[in-house]
C-alpha cells in the first residue's frame, strides 16, 4: 500500500479558488502458486489485485481504478530437443473519472462528465521451442478478446444540469501466428522472424440519451477487420573478443485500442474526441550497432543508429481553438519519421560500484499529413530531441545498497501544432536500501532531490496555456518481503 500526499499542480501565478493539492493511493496484492512439472518443468498460478485513486488537482477532478489479473501457466520439456510452455490469462478493470470546465480566472468550476469505464480481456499464448545443434526454431500462436466501454453522464458548463447519457463501446478480438529461426556459427548470429496478425472490431456503437426526455439516438459501427505481415531479420558479426556489429530491419503492426475508438476525454480546456474509424498503424524501420567491451569486460560501450517510418499513426489532431476551449480528435495522420541514435555504456570500478550512462538524439517529424497538410514538417507531439540519464550504483546487499541517478529530457511539444512548448528539466533519485535478512530489505527512495518544478503539460491557448507542473521532491521508506521460490 502506497499513498502521495499534497502538491497542487498549477503554478502560484495561475492559480485560483478551484485549485487543490494532488494525492494518490494504491494498493496492489500479489499471490502465486507453482508446482513442479519433470526435471525443469513448472505449472503456476498468479493472481495481481490493484486498487488506486486520485485527486487530479481541484475540488472536481478525480479518477480511481480496479483492476483483477491473473494468469495460469506451463513451462515443460518435451523430450531432449523441444519446450513448450502456455499461457491462459484474464482481467477485469473498472476506471472511473470526472472532468470538469474550469473559468478563465480558475475562481469556479462544473462538472461536465462523470465517466465509468470497464472492460475484460480473456487471452491465450502457446510457444514451442526446437534445438537442432547450434539452431533454434520457435513457433507460436496467440489470441485474446477484449470488451470495453465507455458509459458517460454529461452535464452543462453552464448550468451543471445533467443533459445526457452517452453509451460507447464494443469489442476487439486479434490472433497472432509467429515462428523464428535462430542460427549460431563462431562469428555469426543470424535471427529470421515472422508474424502474421489479424484485427477484428465488432459490435461498436455509440448512443446518446437525451436527459430528463427526448428520443435516443445513436450509431452502430461496421464490424472491420485488418491483416498484418510483420518479417524481421537480424544479423549479429563477432568482429573481435570484444567487438561486434548487428544489423535489422523489420516492420510492425498495431491496431487501434478500444479506448481510442470509443472513449474521449477532456483534460482542462482541451477535449480529445474518440473516433470509431481509426484503421491500425503499420511501421517499417531499421537500426544498426556496435558493441565494445574492455578491460576484462569491465567495460561496456554500445552506440545505435535507427530510423523508423509509422503509416497511418493514431495521433491528436486538432481540429479548433480557442481560449475557452480546443478539440482534438484520434486520427490516422498519415506518415512519421524517427531517425536517430543511441549512445549508452557502463563501467564496472570494483565488484560492487558501477557507473552507467546514456543518451539518445531523436529527429520525430511529421512527413505526410493529408488531413492536416499544415502538420508537415512539425515535431511529432511529446517526441523530446535530447533525453541522457547518468547512474552511480553501489550494490552489495548485505551492507549496503545504494545509487543515484540524474535524468535529462530537453525540449518537447505537447500538441500537434507545436504552440505548445515544453522545456528542458533535468531531475535526480536516490535509494538506499541494506538487505536485513534473507527476503526482508528495509529501503529509502527519493524522487526530484533537487526540488526541481518543470512543466509537464500545456492545455489551452499557447499566449495563455494553463501550466501542469510535475511534484516537487518527494520520499518513501519501507520493508520489502521477498517469498522462496520453490525450485
Amino acid at each position: 500500500m502506497a499513498r502521495t500526499d499534497g502538491y497542487i499542480l498549477v503554478p502560484a501565478f495561475q492559480r485560483g479558488a478551484v485549485d487543490t493539492a494532488a494525492n494518490s493511493r494504491h494498493v496492489t496484492v500479489d499471490a502465486a502458486l507453482g508446482y513442479r512439472v519433470g526435471e525443469n518443468g513448472r505449472a503456476f498460478v498468479r493472481g495481481t489485485f490493484f486498487d488506486e485513486s486520485r485527486n487530479n488537482g481541484t475540488l472536481v477532478t478525480t479518477n480511481s481504478t480496479g483492476a483483477g489479473f491473473g494468469v495460469a501457466g506451463i513451462n515443460t520439456a518435451l523430450g531432449a530437443h523441444d519446450w513448450i510452455s502456455a499461457r491462459l490469462f484474464g482481467q477485469a478493470q473498472g476506471y472511473d473519472q470526472t472532468f470538469s470546465s474550469v473559468a478563465p480566472d480558475r475562481s469556479t468550476e462544473t462538472l461536465v462528465d462523470n465517466q465509468h469505464v470497464p472492460s475484460q480481456q480473456l487471452g491465450t499464448v502457446v510457444q514451442w521451442n526446437h534445438t537442432i545443434g547450434r539452431q533454434v526454431l520457435i513457433g507460436g500462436v496467440e489470441a485474446q478478446e477484449i470488451i470495453g466501454a465507455s458509459d458517460e453522464r454529461l452535464f452543462s458548463s453552464t448550468t451543471g444540469n445533467l443533459f445526457a447519457n452517452n453509451i460507447a463501446g464494443g469489442r476487439q478480438r486479434s490472433t497472432g501466428i509467429f515462428g523464428q529461426d535462430i542460427f549460431q556459427t563462431r562469428n555469426w548470429t543470424l535471427i529470421a522472424g515472422v508474424r502474421w496478425d489479424r484485427w477484428t472490431n465488432l459490435n461498436g456503437s455509440t448512443v446518446r440519451i437525451p436527459v430528463p426526455a427526448g428520443p435516443a439516438t445513436g450509431t452502430q459501427f461496421p464490424d472491420r477487420d485488418a491483416t498484418a505481415f510483420s518479417p524481421r531479420l537480424s544479423i549479429l558479426r563477432k568482429l573481435s573478443s570484444n567487438l561486434s556489429l548487428s544489423l535489422s530491419g523489420y516492420r510492425a503492426f498495431r491496431a487501434p485500442t478500444l479506448n481510442e475508438l470509443y472513449r474521449s476525454f477532456r483534460l482542462g480546456s482541451t477535449l480529445t474526441q474518440s473516433n470509431a474509424f481509426l484503421g491500425p498503424e503499420r511501421s517499417t524501420g531499421a537500426e544498426a550497432g556496435l558493441r565494445e567491451t574492455a578491460l576484462g569486460a569491465r567495460t561496456e560501450l554500445r552506440q545505435t543508429v535507427f530510423w523508423a517510418d509509422v503509416v497511418d499513426p493514431v495521433s491528436n489532431v486538432t481540429l479548433s481553438s480557442t481560449p475557452a476551449l480546443t478539440t482534438r480528435q484520434r486520427e490516422n495522420l498519415g506518415r512519421t519519421r524517427s531517425v536517430g541514435t543511441e549512445l549508452d555504456g557502463s563501467i564496472r570500478l570494483t565488484g560492487f560500484f558501477q557507473i552507467s550512462g546514456g543518451y539518445q538524439y531523436v529527429h520525430a517529424i511529421v512527413v505526410d499529413a493529408s488531413l492536416a497538410p499544415p502538420l508537415v514538417g512539425l515535431n511529432v507531439a511529446e517526441v523530446p530531441r535530447h533525453q541522457a540519464s547518468l547512474e552511480l550504483r553501489y550494490w552489495n546487499p548485505s551492507r549496503l545498497m545504494f545509487s543515484v541517478q540524474g535524468r535529462y529530457s530537453g525540449v518537447q511539444f505537447d500538441d500537434d501544432r507545436n504552440t505548445l512548448r515544453l522545456g528542458a528539466f533535468y531531475v535526480m533519485e536516490a535509494y538506499a536500501g541494506r538487505q536485513l535478512h534473507r527476503g526482508v530489505t528495509a529501503y529509502l527512495a527519493a524522487e526530484n532531490l533537487l526540488n526541481h518544478r518543470y512543466v509537464v503539460t500545456l492545455t489551452g491557448a499557447p499566449n495563455s496555456a494553463l501550466q501542469n507542473i510535475g511534484p516537487p521532491i518527494l520520499a518513501r521508506a519501507g520493508l520489502r518481503f521477498e517469498f522462496p521460490t520453490a525450485k
